[in-house]
This record gives structure tokens, sequence and C-alpha cells, in this order.
């Protein structure tokens, strides 16, 4: 059965799934939600239960954090993009972070059982190697500004708090 809808089309279109057979794209919507969400909405909340995922099919969301009376922008997710992808790897988790739509925002719903049932299908195969391929570039990203953080120039040595937390950093990272 075709599955003639905007959803499937555009999901056709999104790198990620340009080896994937339109029809593995079809079981996947099959088994998911499409979530459609308005500029201006929130759709997580930092602490809020962490139990899905969101693929952006259109639109763009940004994530923020509070800070003093406002928000501190992270970063934004564009279509092709997963975000609160921790949910599918962890029960009983917490969002560390705000979602909140810049542009009215269509997605595919994702859940643990949804990969879970439809683990062979090349679609989502396709989305867990994509899933990994950005935690491990976000993983570098981490280490690399965990190591700009705690560079101390030779002829500089600091001391008090400060001193004390490279100290710590220093000896996490090398595993002692």
């Amino acid at each position: 059965m075709t599955i003639n809808n905007p959803e499937v089309q555009a999901l056709s279109n999104l790198y990620l799934f340009k080896e994937v057979p339109r029809s593995a794209i079809e079981e996947l919507v099959g088994q998911s939600r499409i979530l459609t969400f308005l500029t201006g909405d929130r759709i997580f909340r930092v602490g809020d239960p962490s139990d899905t995922a969101l693929l952006v099919i259109s639109g763009r969301l940004i994530v923020v954090l509070p800070e003093g009376d406002g928000e501190y922008k992270l970063g934004d997710v564009r279509p092709g993009e997963v975000t609160g992808e921790t949910a599918l790897l962890t029960t009983n988790g917490r969002r560390g972070a705000s979602l909140c739509v810049e542009e009215d925002t269509t997605c595919l719903e994702l859940t643990p059982e949804v990969l879970m049932v439809a683990s062979s299908n090349p679609a989502v195969i396709a989305l867990e190697q994509h899933m990994m391929g950005t935690m491990a570039r976000r993983i570098r990203e981490l280490n690399t500004n965990i190591m700009k953080a705690t560079r101390v120039p030779s002829d500089s040595k600091p001391s008090g708090e400060i001193g004390d937390l490279l100290q710590r950093i220093r000896s996490f990272l090398r595993g002692e």
C-alpha cells in the first residue's frame, strides 16, 4: 500500500533517507505519529519527562536553557535533524533543555517502541545511523570545548576554586 501524503514525500527528500526505499519510510510513518506545532509553541520544558524524540520534517525549532529572567539559545533544529534522542536510549529521563517552535513545524514522533518494532526497517536503520553520527559529533565538540576550557597558558597558574576545578577536570579526563 502506498501512502500518498506530504510527510512521506518530505521524509523521502531528506538526506538521511536518500538510500531508503519509499515503502520503508511509509512503514515508519504508519507506526509513528506526525505532530504539527505552531510558531511560539513550547514543546518540551527543562525537567519534563523524556520519553520521545522528534525528527523534524519541516519548519524550525530552537533549543533553549533558562538564564536569569530569560533564556539562552543553544541551537536550532532543522528538517532532517532529531532532537530529544536521549529519550530513545534511557528510561525515566528528564529533558535537559526546553524546545520551542521558531516557525510552524511538522515532526515525526519517535519512541523506543517504534524503533524496536521496526528495527529491521531500512528507514529505522538509517535513522539510528544518523543519530549515532550526530551524537559522535556532539561528543567531539564537547571534548574540544573541555580541552579549550582547561588549557592554561604555561606562564599562569590559576588558583583557588578555578584552579581546583581545572585540576578535577584534568584528573577526570585522565581517568584518575
